[in-house]
């Protein structure tokens, strides 16, 4: 196996990359489920069920979000 490394430039590329792909992942996932939630039959549980993903969706967010600030903030 050959081992190379990232520059920083290179890393910090890399690390945009992925929060562009995060954004657009949590962007898909939120419109669909609020479209879920929009076209719901009228059933408690499904309603329940789908408002729980979209929480659980946030929350994800909102800890990645909260490390990558931890990550840029300099102690």
């Amino acid at each position: 196996m050959i081992k190379s490394k990232l520059s920083d430039k290179e890393l910090l590329g890399l690390t945009d990359s992925v929060e562009k792909y995060l954004q657009n992942y949590f962007r898909r996932k939120k419109d669909t489920t609020i479209r879920a939630i929009v076209n719901c039959p009228p059933d408690l549980n499904t309603l329940l069920q789908l408002q729980q993903q979209l929480k659980a969706i946030l929350a994800l967010e909102q800890e990645l979000l909260i490390d990558r600030i931890k990550a840029t903030t300099k102690p």
